[in-house]
């Protein structure tokens, strides 16, 4: 639920007195109240965080990966 965005989510907030938080500050960073505060809002996706840490675990992966068929060129180049 997020009763500050969206017609459905506010008329069910007003309907169950939720009260009507603001996370995001006018230039998109997060508030204080918010886990991230000061950050902005797309650099404070989670999603956003584990997909940039799963890049950097592919990119570690396809260099191990490199380095790997490199060697096994060298060993076969040095074997002949």
């Amino acid at each position: 639920m997020a009763p500050a965005f969206g017609e459905d989510d506010a008329r069910v907030g007003r309907r169950y007195d939720m009260p009507f938080v603001q996370l995001v500050d006018a230039k998109g960073n997060m508030s204080e109240e918010a886990p991230f505060a000061g950050t902005f809002v797309k650099k404070a996706d989670p999603l956003m965080v584990i997909l940039n840490d799963l890049d950097k675990e592919v990119d570690f992966y396809m260099t191990l990966r490199s380095l790997n068929i490199i060697i096994r060129i060298a060993g076969v180049v040095i074997r002949r």
